[in-house]
């Protein structure tokens, strides 16, 4: 390494095994326990690979808080996890649409477990409320959304509650379409089922219909 560029290697250097230096300032550093620490944020567009690392941190203004941003392109998405959050309203998990330091966050995932979507969540697979596995129904229905319960006053409910300043309540809608394809629109025919709510008791080892 020249004068400006440096590359330490050991222990005589400091506590860590291996660090890179620009100056007086370091970059990055593996520690004698395998954590990898960079100073400032990590370019995406490069790739970043972390295997077996115990921690990913941004040591310069904040030891505690990992930064990955997408600082090559016009509106990089930026991550930051964040350690020892706790309590609602506190992010340990934050999504960002541009810069972290400029953007309100889109997702994040708070102290309490809370997860906020400010443009709502999209989820693929099913959505699962007090469990992880599907509650099959009877005929072997399973549902998108479950909510299970074994706990007295939640009773597996579940609660639509408007607090608009109007005469408009709280509302469940049920729809059907014959298109095919979800978001768009397909005419229904006489006799056609458009909703269904079904009352369901279990037998001991299966749910059968009231």
């Amino acid at each position: 390494s020249d004068d400006t560029s440096l590359m330490n290697i050991g222990t005589p250097f400091g506590s860590n095994n291996l660090f890179f230096k620009y100056g007086s300032t370091e970059l990055v550093s593996i520690g004698t326990s395998g954590q990898v620490d960079f100073a400032g944020n990590v370019d995406c567009n490069a790739g970043l690979d972390v295997t077996g690392a115990t921690t990913l941190t941004r040591g310069t203004d904040n030891a505690t808080t990992a930064i990955i941003n997408n600082a090559g392109t016009t509106g990089g998405n930026c991550l930051k996890l964040t350690s020892g959050g706790t309590g609602a309203g506190t992010s340990i998990f934050s999504v960002f649409r541009n810069n972290q330091s400029s953007e309100a966050e889109v997702f994040k995932i708070d102290g309490a477990g809370a997860i906020t979507g400010t443009a709502g969540l999209s989820i693929a697979g099913k959505l699962y409320f007090g469990h992880s596995t599907t509650t099959f129904m009877f005929g072997s229905n399973n549902p998108k959304l479950q909510v299970t319960s074994a706990t007295t006053n939640e009773w597996a409910g579940i609660s639509s509650v408007s607090f608009t300043n109007d005469t408009t309540g709280g509302r469940l809608i049920i729809g059907k379409s014959k298109s095919g394809t979800v978001g768009t629109h397909g005419v229904l025919a006489d006799n056609d089922q458009v909703g269904l709510i079904t009352f369901e008791g279990s037998d001991g080892t299966n749910f059968h219909r009231a």
